[in-house]
């Protein structure tokens, strides 16, 4: 399951890099809850609201204002690439988060696609909407 994007906000490149950095910066515009367990060496556990199997994830490179990476672990597997350029007016985020659960517990790609892809897609899809709605001239945000 793979969502890809390329999205353009009214904020500055540094407000909206902001939101990033580490799952503990990610509550505040997605929809996680505040089971985040940082496991060391950059690995965290991240509950996501209304889904049960919270995320095992390591951010592996973080360039200020330009990039963050992460991959997966656990049961899960994949990665998630999110890059910043400025913009006319804001930034301009775009690129991917891929997760699999190898052999979806033994149900196959396409259930995977089926009961993993909408939820995944809701999640960003709540963090673009609060970053539209964001004023550059008043933080934070709350999720």
């Amino acid at each position: 399951m793979r969502v890809d994007f390329n999205e353009t906000f009214p904020v500055p490149l540094e407000q909206a890099f902001s939101y990033f950095p580490t799952p503990h910066d990610w509550v505040r515009i997605f929809a996680f809850d505040d089971r985040i367990i940082d496991r060391g060496n950059g690995w965290y556990t991240v509950g996501l609201k209304k889904f049960p199997i919270s995320l095992v994830l390591r951010v592996d490179i973080v360039v200020p204002n330009e990039r963050v990476h992460w991959i997966f672990g656990g049961i899960w597997r994949g990665e998630g690439d999110v890059n910043f350029s400025p913009a006319p007016n804001g930034t301009t985020i775009y690129g991917f988060e891929e997760v699999h659960i190898p052999h979806m517990l033994g149900i196959g790609p396409r259930l995977e696609c089926r009961y993993l892809q909408r939820p995944f897609e809701r999640l960003w899809e709540s963090g673009w909407k609060k970053l539209r709605r964001a004023n550059p001239a008043r933080e934070p945000l709350i999720a």
